[in-house]
């Protein structure tokens, strides 16, 4: 008799949701294992994603295979493993300063969904986002930051520490305003500046005197190399999309002086152009000017070699010449 096999349904495929099926990435921190979703990372900074190799989890799987099983004795210097985990190890931070930045990518709520950070936090989520180039939090950095800041000194200390152009000239433009006491490679260039901003403020008696420059004018042709050299660190810190916008600024802005080039290139040959047909038209009226004066000088000479009717004193005889005689 034949074996009757009961009709099952098969179990419907399963698929990872596209938006919340996260792997998990461990890190340490000074002895102390995090494992958070490894997606915040990858999409806050493409530098920080290469730098430790997040951007492969299929290698990873392999990676920690071959290491269980002794295969791979050269790991990369940043990480190592422990059964079945690949650890990645971060240098240049401390395990407080790494909860800090947790708690901005991966925030707890307890009660309330408004997440509050103290100023030196926020100072401790710039300092990491600056490092790692995390770009959108380090631009919530500063302009959080920007209105918790209390002094000028501040502003500049920061400015020098994580890049920040802007902070730099408003630092400097407060110390000028308040006279704060300054240390000694600060104080003596603003000391200058002051007395400036004194003069400078005096209002002019003559309208046709053109205004006088600013306290940031004057700041930012004082301190201009260190304002430059912060400038192309802040450069560093473009998303694609600025570096983007940048790079077809800069195309249009060369574009913009191409065509005057052109336009100056075709006035110029219009010109010269011109300048030549004048020269021509001077040279043709010389001409024709010259061959009037040759024609002018022909008939002259003409009138001198041939005598006028009637004139005979060409051919009569001196006084008391006698033909014949010698």
């Amino acid at each position: 008799m034949a074996e009757i096999i009961p009709n099952v349904t098969p179990a419907p495929a399963l698929e990872n949701h596209s938006k919340y099926s996260w792997d998990i990435v461990s890190f340490v921190v000074e002895e102390c294992i995090f494992s958070v979703p490894r997606h915040h990372f990858i999409a806050g900074s493409e530098v920080f994603a290469k730098k430790y190799g997040l951007l492969d989890p299929v290698a990873d799987d392999v990676r920690v295979a071959t290491s269980v099983l002794q295969l791979d004795p050269t790991p990369p210097k940043y990480c190592t493993f422990s059964n079945d985990k690949k650890l990645i190890h971060l240098d240049g931070v401390t395990k407080p300063e790494f909860e800090i930045f947790l708690k901005l990518l991966f925030p707890v709520f307890t009660g309330s969904t408004t997440l509050t950070l103290s100023q030196a936090e926020w100072v401790t989520i710039l300092k990491l986002s600056s490092l790692w180039h995390f770009i959108k939090y380090r631009k919530l950095a500063i302009a959080t930051l920007r209105k918790q800041i209390q002094t000028a000194l501040e502003f500049v200390e920061y400015a020098r520490e994580f890049g920040v152009s802007d902070w730099l000239v408003l630092g400097y433009k407060e110390l000028v305003a308040r006279s704060e006491t300054l240390n000694e490679r600060i104080g003596t260039k603003l000391g200058h500046l002051a007395q400036l901003n004194g003069k400078y403020n005096t209002p002019s008696s003559s309208s046709k005197i053109p205004p006088p420059p600013t306290t940031e004018d004057l700041i930012r042709a004082r301190f201009r190399g260190e304002l430059e050299e912060i400038i192309q660190r802040e450069k560093t810190y473009r998303s694609k999309k600025e570096i983007a916008e940048d790079e077809k600024s800069r195309l249009e802005e060369e574009g913009v002086q191409q065509k005057q080039m052109r336009i100056q290139i075709e006035e110029a040959q219009a010109k010269l152009l011109k300048d030549e047909e004048d020269l021509k038209a001077r040279q043709e009226q010389l001409q024709k000017e010259r061959v009037e004066v040759e024609k002018k000088l022909l008939k002259l000479e003409a009138s001198n070699l041939v005598p006028a009717h009637g004139n005979t004193a060409m051919t009569s005889s001196p006084p008391g010449f006698k033909k014949g005689v010698p």
